[in-house]
């Protein structure tokens, strides 16, 4: 498929599913906005670096997949939304959009890509804004949460830029409730298990990155009821 054939996509205007794995792709056409029956859209696989402004008029989607894309303007409005992975937020992100998060009431499945630097001069704004929103999910429908660095376990690029998602150790309250999974990809290290995880009875897969690990560590996370998978790394144990 050439990249010039998309842009008649949006004339399929009963089109309840679209998955494109085409490299060549790189934009949208603006009709997007135009599919209005659409539910899924996977775009994970072609080279589209920006969405356009008119996803948000999307009323029955309830799956978008993408690879490392800004949350767009309005993002608040996609009411049917379940699933929204992987979102990159970085320097030049929209803070409010975080915020925006908060108001998917339906949404299922998270993923983000965290590549604020702790020296960034909006930081603050970035982290009330995610955390404002993810204390919404939690007390709503939220089952899965994905946290990727853009640094991936690069001990050089993180002394250089300073990555840390410490402000969910102690930030999420109430807990989410009814989440199942969650998944860090990073290379920070929780001093200990966050007090927001030690209280999740529905939590069935964990992959977490503790340091250092002591015996009071290994006693939180047996005592997790539902637990069935366990990924844990750390640099020491204690």
């Amino acid at each position: 498929m050439e990249s010039s054939y998309i842009e008649h996509v949006w004339k399929l205007w009963q089109l309840k599913y679209l998955r494109l794995d085409v490299r060549t792709i790189s934009a949208f056409p603006e009709q997007l906005g135009e599919l209005q029956n659409l539910q899924t859209l996977d775009i994970r696989w072609t080279k589209i670096r920006k969405l356009p402004k008119n996803i948000v008029q999307l009323q029955n989607l309830t799956c978008l997949r993408v690879h490392s894309l800004e949350l767009p303007e309005g993002v608040g409005n996609l009411h049917a939304l379940q699933e929204l992975r992987e979102i990159k937020v970085k320097w030049d992100s929209s803070a409010s959009s975080l915020l925006e998060l908060g108001r998917l009431t339906k949404l299922r499945i998270l993923g983000l890509r965290w590549c604020i630097i702790n020296t960034h001069s909006d930081k603050e704004a970035f982290v009330e804004n995610l955390v404002s929103s993810l204390c919404k999910l939690g007390r709503l429908n939220l089952r899965s949460l994905c946290i990727r660095s853009d640094y991936g376990y690069s001990i050089p690029l993180k002394e250089m830029y300073g990555y840390s998602i410490d402000f969910l150790l102690d930030s999420w309250f109430p807990s989410p409730h009814l989440l199942q999974k969650f998944q860090m990809d990073a290379y920070y290290f929780f001093p200990r298990v966050p007090a927001w995880i030690a209280s999740l009875e529905n939590l069935t897969c964990l992959d977490i990155n503790i340091n250092p690990v002591k015996e009071e560590t290994l006693e939180i996370l047996g005592a997790l009821p539902a637990l069935l998978f366990l990924w844990l790394s750390s640099e020491s144990v204690s």
